[in-house]
């Protein structure tokens, strides 16, 4: 008996060895697991990252087709040559575009006559522009193409090219059905809605297959949600039957609702009538930014500036959009065509504490900066050190937020740079708003950092804002031959208000006129 019961303990304690081996092995396994998985996160991280570098590189890139070699052994100047001539002869361009550089690449194909005969060999031609303006500058005029057998085409890295491919018999098919069709990069929009081909749609538990658009530009902003938000604060708050008339001011607004009970969002512009033949509103479909014009001649340029008023509604309330950052991206994608002076202020709803927004020289692959692009098509940071801006922003919000990680992301991706905590008399970075954070931004392209003279965030003032810091930008007026006629509000300087004082306040209540209150209360 007592053998017995020796050889259960010994096989009980066996037992439990190996259960304990197995628990080991099953943490190692987890563990390895997790790290697989993050190693699995982080490559697809730097494949995105990779891809979006070699897309940017060649943002300055057209390929041209169907265009003869000169000879079997055409030299880099002679391709130089030809491409100089096709722009004024094929394109009908008034002068050639200012490029860096062009040169043959990829197969030899040789193009035949209808009997079989040689009638040329081609090569595709790419052209690195001088910048993006002159790229579009050509590419826009490919109209004058058509039926001649040359093509001219923007430049993708392959992965790129591929998803096109997958796409292009939608958009063709989207063409016949006399559809608004275009690309995004490799986002295909019909009728201003993202399409996604059959293969790639959402399998919702109920085996339905549904495609979800991932923007609807018909319906842009606001996207319910089932959280409530009482907000009574002193914010912009109109629908389109609301009229402001003030004297001397101009207001136009880009409301959030055309007719509302409630009022709710919207973004007004205000400004001097004198400055109205200078100042143009632009009525875009994205409801996150109001943009708006001012003339080249105020500011002495050589193109007109873009100012766009931001609102981005913040996260878990009725209006959150996660798309918002892409809304506003494309559109000012599109005023980057025709101006390098663009400016966007207002309230992001982001925390973006001390991290950077621009791509250092350090985080760029070497391969990518020696082999694919110069440095300056990812980041003009050395624009800063030139005008001796720091690099580095003070702020005294240490969180960040989802949004701010989003915000950081727009601005390395379209080299825009925040003045807050780096510019003017905010060099020493300030809250925007009563809580301690910085949420309201200004920032801007390289080439307006030159027309910058002071940037402020001013003293909160419960007249303007319930939460919100007003922010002062200061221009330089550096066309002094250009004057604003401004003769007729001379009296504005001389009738300032003082400082409130209690002790005035019996002076105060004997002069209100009670006759003027009530004619303006009927």
């Amino acid at each position: 008996m007592n053998f017995v019961n020796e050889q259960f303990e010994h096989n009980k304690n066996d037992v439990k060895e190996v259960r304990s081996a197995f628990n080991e092995i099953r943490s190692e396994k987890d563990a390895t697991n997790n790290t697989i998985f993050r190693l699995q996160q982080d490559l697809d991280d730097l494949y995105d990252r990779h891809i979006d570098l070699q897309t940017r590189s060649m943002r300055e890139n057209l390929i041209f087709t169907g265009i003869p070699l000169h000879d079997k052994d055409e030299q880099t100047e002679q391709t130089e040559k030809i491409i100089e001539n096709f722009m004024v002869d094929q394109l009908k361009l008034n002068r050639p575009a200012e490029y860096e550089r062009a040169h043959r690449f990829g197969k030899e194909y040789i193009e035949r006559n209808k009997d079989g005969s040689v009638k040329f060999a081609t090569k595709p031609i790419v052209c690195r522009f001088r910048n993006f303006k002159e790229r579009e500058f050509v590419r826009k005029a490919a109209r004058e193409l058509r039926d001649t057998g040359f093509g001219i085409s923007e430049q993708f890295p392959k992965e790129i090219n591929d998803r096109r491919k997958t796409l292009w018999p939608f958009f063709q098919e989207a063409r016949r059905q006399s559809k608004k069709a275009f690309f995004r990069r490799d986002r295909l929009f019909i009728d201003g809605v993202e399409f996604f081909p059959p293969e790639k749609t959402d399998q919702k538990n109920s085996g339905v297959t549904r495609q979800q658009p991932r923007r609807n530009y018909d319906d842009e902003g606001a996207r319910p949600k089932s959280t409530q938000r009482n907000n009574n604060g002193r914010q912009t708050k109109l629908d389109d039957c609301d009229l402001i008339n003030c004297d001397e001011f101009i207001f136009s607004f880009k409301n959030r609702h055309k007719l509302s009970n409630h009022r709710s969002g919207g973004i007004a512009l205000g400004y001097w009538k004198y400055l109205e033949k200078y100042i143009k509103p632009i009525e875009t479909e994205c409801k996150f930014v109001y943009w708006f014009t001012i003339d080249k001649r105020v500011l002495n340029l050589l193109e007109n500036v873009f100012i766009g008023i931001v609102y981005i509604p913040p996260v878990n309330t009725n209006y959150t959009s996660e798309e918002a950052f892409n809304d506003i991206e494309l559109e000012l994608q599109r005023y980057s065509e025709k101006s390098d002076y663009i400016i966007l202020v207002g309230d992001f709803n982001s925390r973006t504490a001390n991290l950077s927004d621009f791509y250092d020289e350090d985080d760029i692959d070497d391969f990518v900066i020696d082999n694919l692009t110069d440095q300056s098509d990812y980041t003009d940071v050395y624009m800063l050190d030139d005008l001796n801006i720091s690099r580095t922003r003070n702020n005294p919000d240490k969180v960040v937020n989802c949004y701010g990680r989003t915000f950081l992301e727009f601005c390395k991706n379209n080299k825009v740079f925040i003045l807050n905590g780096r510019v003017g008399q905010d060099v020493i970075g300030r809250p925007t708003s009563r809580n301690n954070s910085v949420i309201d931004y200004i920032v801007c392209t390289p080439h307006f950092l030159r027309c910058i003279s002071n940037f402020e965030v001013l003293e909160f003032s419960k007249l303007f804002s319930d939460v919100h810091s007003p922010l002062k930008l200061s221009i330089n007026m550096v066309n002094p031959s250009f004057e604003l006629h401004t003769t007729e509000l001379s009296y504005q300087e001389e009738n300032k208000i003082g400082k409130w004082k209690f002790e005035q306040v019996n002076d105060f209540k004997n002069n209100i006129d009670g006759d003027k209150i009530r004619n303006v209360i009927d």
